[in-house]
């Protein structure tokens, strides 16, 4: 969950708690995130999802909105760069989108400024679904923080190759590598 990793980074750095949760890494199916949830009583749950994760994404979406309506979803990573607003015709249990760099897009979110003020941003208003322009890419990488591994288990990551031994990949990229 690189991507994951920076936000929580970037937001730690602003002086807003963050936690990242790997369900993959962890072997942890949405019973057990429900239990988090009900344990830690976060205000928003961001999920970061390719597209061979988003059903499972979409569960726990369904199950945080039903039992904690109050808990603000957000839903970026790999799938939504590709399809965009596509998601909104077939389930509305995000309550916003993130189409882009996620760092100052989910500060500003957090920090209560008006949608429609930030950029990346998709979100239904009503039955109407409104897309941000996208803003202007971190011209400088070298000041974001490092990607957070605190709440990670590197012990968690193994290839097939090497059941034995920690393994995982790294993107050398940000964003969408087809774009």
């Amino acid at each position: 969950p690189l991507g994951a990793m920076y936000i929580a980074a970037f937001l730690r750095k602003e002086g807003v708690n963050a936690k990242v949760v790997d369900c993959v890494a962890d072997n942890l199916d949405p019973s057990d995130v429900m239990n988090m949830i009900a344990q830690e009583k976060p205000a928003h749950v961001g999920f970061s999802a390719m597209t061979c994760q988003l059903h499972d994404s979409i569960e726990i979406a369904k199950r945080i909105k039903a039992q904690y309506p109050e808990i603000m979803t957000i839903c970026g990573g790999p799938h939504i760069a590709s399809t965009h607003e596509e998601l909104y015709q077939f389930t509305d249990v995000f309550d916003v989108l993130l189409d882009g760099e996620g760092e100052q897009t989910v500060l500003d979110l957090l920090g209560g400024k008006p949608k429609e003020h930030i950029p990346y941003l998709i979100w239904k208003d009503g039955d109407t679904v409104r897309k941000n322009v996208p803003g202007n890419f971190i011209e400088d990488l070298d000041k974001l923080p490092f990607p957070d591994l605190a709440d990670i288990r590197l012990d968690h990551y193994h290839s097939a190759y090497t059941p034995t031994q920690t393994f995982t990949r790294m993107m050398a990229t940000r964003g969408c590598p087809f774009k």
